[in-house]
């Protein structure tokens, strides 16, 4: 039976639940995220990592796509995952992943929003996985129009880092 469920998480549980291969690689649908850049998230499986994930804000990334408030908004949360979680990450918002299917039950997200990627991030870094960034460049979306609400889903994203820290807030 196909899931109705609305969102983003839900419909990468989806795709997780049809996937068959040993790599499954996460990248968004409207055409910001160049596929040709999939050879350095499975370069980076292949070379001992267990999660590859793109940033826009090492050498080599960038972005077209952001406004200053969602940079301040990823700093402040890619900081406080830095904080609470020992992570080393330069771009928490970013939904360019690559990782092996072995740990898809470690990773499989509960979230149904555009959370779901800080979900996915802070599950691997809660499972110890050893997780690497590659550059990643975001164009501006050439499919649709963004449902993205800068102010409202960043408040999810931070209820998601602090629910997966201390689970009784919940």
């Amino acid at each position: 039976m196909l899931d109705q469920t609305p969102g983003k998480g839900a419909a990468l549980r989806a795709g997780f639940d049809a996937a068959t291969s040993d790599i499954i690689v996460i990248l968004d649908a409207d055409g910001s995220m160049d596929p040709a850049e999939i050879s350095l998230f499975v370069g980076g499986l292949i070379a001992g990592a267990d999660m590859v994930k793109g940033s826009r804000f090492i050498q080599g990334g960038g972005t077209d796509d952001m406004s200053l408030i969602r940079m301040l908004g990823n700093w402040g949360l890619t900081m406080l995952v830095r904080i609470l979680y020992g992570s080393q990450f330069s771009d928490l918002c970013y939904g360019y992943l690559a990782f092996w299917r072995r740990h898809l039950d470690a990773l499989r997200p509960t979230t149904n929003g555009f959370e779901v990627e800080t979900h996915l991030n802070v599950r691997a870094l809660k499972s110890r996985l050893r997780i690497s960034e590659v550059p990643s460049f975001e164009a501006n979306q050439i499919f649709g129009e963004s449902n993205l609400h800068a102010v409202s889903d960043g408040f999810r994203v931070l209820r998601t880092i602090l629910r997966e820290r201390m689970p009784r807030l919940g």
